[in-house]
């Protein structure tokens, strides 16, 4: 009885995964911080999760600043308290996971002697998991998804956290070559627009 249960959960595990997979593929690339808002807010919804956060390192100030975060009432409160810039200097989970690449789960993040007030006491978490993500094999940041309910996320969340995260990795990708074309086309035009201007 117990494997049948199993293979039904694995089963659920797998469908949920492969439509949150078709959703991001399904995302408008256009726009960086539109199409990973879109993105995290999916992932929310998915996870049942009271945040989710995509971090990116800002190698010119050393903070990770999140670009992309679920439009939930707690995705509201980190920006209303400034924490949606995390400096690498202050630590804390999300940056170790940054720095080491080594994902994170916690059920008590509450008890984590480790981890930063403001995601404590602040935005009242207690449970969280974090993936890091790269972009064409450079670390770029961490995704992140939080709960204000102890013991809330599972290893099996982890895991299909870590495979959204390397998803994510391939969407941002696509997003910024998109950018660059917009804007190298731009450009472009503008040099056209000028050239005829001297001809003339």
């Amino acid at each position: 009885m117990k494997q049948a249960f199993d293979k039904d959960d694995m089963s659920q595990r797998q469908d949920r995964l492969l439509t949150t997979l078709e959703g991001l593929l399904e995302l408008s690339a256009t726009e960086v911080k539109v199409t990973l808002d879109q993105a995290t807010s999916l992932i929310a919804e998915v996870l049942a999760a009271d945040k989710v956060d995509l971090f990116f390192h800002d190698p010119a100030s050393s903070i990770l600043v999140a670009l992309g975060t679920s439009q939930t009432p707690m995705g509201r409160k980190q920006r209303a308290i400034a924490m949606d810039r995390l400096p690498l200097a202050n630590g804390g989970r999300t940056v170790e996971v940054f720095l080491t690449g080594t994902s994170y789960l916690t059920h008590h993040a509450d008890q984590d002697p480790e981890e930063l007030l403001g995601v404590k006491v602040g935005l009242d978490v207690k449970s969280e998991i974090a993936a890091a993500f790269e972009v064409k094999t450079l670390r770029r940041g961490v995704l992140l998804a939080v709960s204000s309910t102890p013991e809330f996320f599972s290893e099996q969340d982890l895991h299909f956290l870590e495979a959204i995260a390397k998803w994510m990795g391939i969407v941002i990708h696509r997003t910024e070559l998109i950018e660059r074309m917009k804007h190298e086309a731009v450009e472009q035009g503008r040099r056209l627009a000028t050239e005829e201007v001297v001809t003339i």
